[in-house]
């Protein structure tokens, strides 16, 4: 499948403005407020921004790289400058800084068409709808999570006319350590299931979570493969690379089915049609670019439509998440109306028994 003059066999290069093509930025941020799973979406953000800014302009990238460190102290940033001082590609330094594959892909495209403004242009985007989801669930979660302290505080306040403050003190204060301790165990235990295969298949057979997945993976691929047939390699290596950029469990069994499949001759609709992670209409996409050869036309389509099912998907777990939170809180708030009524049941049987007697 190749669009009309243009092979996808023979590797082209092309050169930025002023970026050279064997120098490459990084980033991983360190933890903080807006983040997700320890990464700073704010910082790293900021970081590809500045990174795109001034390559775009014509600055080396070591010393765009550098004014970066000095702006932010992060050693996952001196690592990248370190490993192309010894003389190293932005891939192979976006690897020593332990970046995620999505970004090291990119870099990699960029570094071999000498474009990283766009890849860090790219990766600032994709950064920023990472941001927008994060931000419109902590939104719509700050209520009922109010509303949860609410009901952690009010819940003893029958007891003060029995005990003492310190006591009604220490209750509200256990109550809280049992809410945060749940919680740090939920994420803890999600966090931690993400890391293996048999997690992420887990959570992709979760309905509004796995939806949600698999348009993050479906996104990832078609702007990966976009960015790597830019760079010049071959359309086999580009559609597997794309999977090595997904963060998918089984992305290098899909790598070598991409590779494998278009090396014999397979059309990629064939093989978009057995990838259960990609949107099921895709197929009719690829097939017509096959038919008419106008490849990059096609995925500048169908990276439309996945960046709007992606943030479909995210606003649709950005809804449903602080409803579950309600049914949690609904849950709670029963079990201490359940606890006060024996209390006070309890009492009453005293008061009865001392008035028998």
């Amino acid at each position: 499948m190749r669009p009309r003059g243009k092979s996808y066999l023979r590797s082209t290069r092309c050169r930025g403005k002023g970026a050279p093509a064997r120098h490459s930025p990084a980033l991983r941020v360190g933890p903080g407020a807006g983040s997700v799973w320890g990464v700073n979406l704010s910082r790293r953000i900021s970081f590809y921004e500045q990174l795109a800014t001034m390559t775009s302009a014509g600055i080396p990238l070591r010393q765009a790289l550098e004014r970066a460190g000095q702006r932010w102290a992060d050693p996952q940033i001196a690592a990248v400058i370190r490993t192309l001082n010894q003389g190293q590609g932005a891939a192979e330094a976006f690897l020593a800084g332990k970046f995620t594959s999505f970004e090291t892909k990119l870099v990699a495209a960029g570094e071999r068409s000498g474009r990283l403004d766009d890849s860090f242009k790219q990766l600032a985007t994709y950064w920023k709808t990472e941001n927008e989801l994060v931000g419109a669930m902590w939104k719509h979660l700050a209520y009922p999570i109010l509303l949860l302290h609410l009901v952690a505080i009010i819940g003893p306040l029958p007891r003060l006319a029995t005990c003492s403050v310190p006591f009604y003190v220490f209750s509200v204060v256990t109550q809280l350590a049992f809410l945060y301790g749940v919680a740090f165990v939920i994420y803890w235990g999600a966090r931690e299931s993400w890391r293996s295969e048999a997690g992420q298949a887990f959570w992709l057979r979760v309905p509004l979570v796995g939806r949600f997945l698999r348009a993050t993976y479906a996104y990832r691929w078609v702007v990966a493969l976009r960015m790597e047939l830019n760079s010049g390699i071959s359309f086999a290596q580009a559609a597997a690379d794309a999977w090595e950029a997904t963060g998918y469990s089984s992305r290098e069994k899909r790598a070598a089915e991409a590779r494998e499949g278009l090396l014999s001759g397979e059309p990629l609709s064939t093989l978009v049609a057995g990838w259960r992670e990609l949107p099921v209409d895709w197929v009719d996409y690829f097939t017509t670019a096959e038919v008419s050869g106008k490849i990059y036309e096609t995925l500048g389509h169908v990276e439309a439509n996945a960046l709007t099912e992606w943030k479909r998907a995210q606003e649709r777990l950005a809804d449903w998440l602080p409803k579950l939170l309600y049914l949690v809180l609904i849950l709670y708030a029963a079990f201490q109306i359940f606890s006060m009524a024996l209390g006070v049941f309890g009492k009453v049987n005293e008061v009865l028994d001392s008035v028998g007697q």
